[in-house]
């Protein structure tokens, strides 16, 4: 196409879907665990993209610690 826009852009739009299908599948799993709305996107997004956790909350820790690195704000 002559105006700059590939001719393949549904791809990104069926890629992001997908992953959407994902982090939603993380997020209920996460939430089913007895932590808030919040915290389960803290944490699904810390894994989704492989990312150290940092709380000093205990329960989100304590959860957290089966799926990603957590740290609390003193190591830091």
């Amino acid at each position: 196409m002559g105006n700059g826009v590939s001719k393949e852009w549904w791809k990104s739009i069926v890629i992001e879907e997908i992953e959407m299908q994902k982090f939603r599948t993380l997020y209920k799993s996460r939430k089913t665990s007895g932590l808030t709305a919040y915290d389960s996107s803290y944490l699904t997004l810390a894994e989704k993209l492989d990312l150290v956790l940092v709380t000093d909350d205990r329960e989100l820790e304590r959860a957290a610690r089966k799926y990603v690195k957590v740290m609390k704000t003193s190591d830091l």
